[in-house]
């Protein structure tokens, strides 16, 4: 089995586009061909994934929202839920101390609420424009991941390090991009699903590749017989792997070769 981060790992983000190239597409076949199960696992809402290798016409399991979801064999084989008044919690704390912020959280059924002092939705029009503050009155709403940024690097890197002295123990904290870091069940990550799938599909370690460029990528390193990273990547990610590639398709052809 072979895991694959989505984002600027297998989906190459440039000139306004996200595409998947076309040597990736090739690998992909290749492990196919290979009786090698590909899945995918994004930070992203489980929908939006499925609907980029809907695209592709690719047919491939997926671990959504940092592990907090998981859709194997066309099932929702998981979904972890995030407790409401810890979230509400932790919602007012940073928007108080934090005036420019983008908090957008996630639920299971695919829809999106969102908190945004930045712009950004208007920047990004697939973006739900469904308030969070308002969503959160609902004491009924069902959340899997909490997405929060704040645009200059420096403050982000203070903020996240605040956040994780206040909350670590409530909430599983990891960062996806140089300003962005996701938030889920404590305890659930990419690996921990990564392991759980592991384990119900009968594979050891030894079977099993993973792939990223993000911290939050990190944690699947662990519970895979081979990692790589992309050059790209985080510097962590890159001194966490057993090996650093420049594609997804040339990390396939290193694990072929070793058949």
């Amino acid at each position: 089995m072979f895991v694959s981060d989505l984002d600027s790992t297998l989906l190459t983000h440039g000139n306004g586009n996200s595409f998947i190239k076309e040597d990736d597409l090739e690998a992909i076949r290749k492990l196919h061909q290979n009786n090698i199960k590909l899945v995918v696992a994004s930070g992203r809402m489980l929908g939006y994934t499925l609907r980029v290798l809907n695209e592709y016409k690719l047919d491939l399991d997926v671990i959504g929202t940092n592990g907090a979801t998981a859709y194997i064999d066309k099932q929702l084989l998981l979904s972890h839920l995030l407790d409401n008044k810890t979230v509400k919690k932790a919602f007012a704390y940073l928007v108080k101390e934090y005036p420019e912020i983008f908090i957008k959280v996630s639920s299971p059924d695919n829809i999106e609420y969102s908190y945004d002092t930045l712009k950004r939705i208007r920047k990004n029009k697939t973006d739900s424009l469904i308030s969070l503050e308002e969503a959160l009155n609902n004491d009924s709403l069902e959340m899997n991941k909490i997405v929060i940024s704040i645009d200059d690097e420096k403050k982000f890197y203070a903020m996240m390090e605040d956040f994780r002295n206040r909350f670590s123990d409530y909430f599983e904290i990891n960062q996806s991009t140089k300003t962005h870091m996701d938030v889920t069940v404590k305890g659930i990550d990419k690996g921990t699903t990564v392991k759980e799938l592991i384990k119900s599909l009968g594979y050891v370690k030894e079977e099993v590749a993973s792939i990223g460029d993000s911290p939050n990528d990190i944690s699947m390193f662990k519970y895979t017989g081979i990692s790589f990273a992309m050059a790209n990547g985080h510097q962590d990610v890159k001194d966490n792997a057993d090996h650093i590639v420049d594609s997804f398709a040339q990390a396939v052809q290193i694990v072929l070769i070793s058949l």
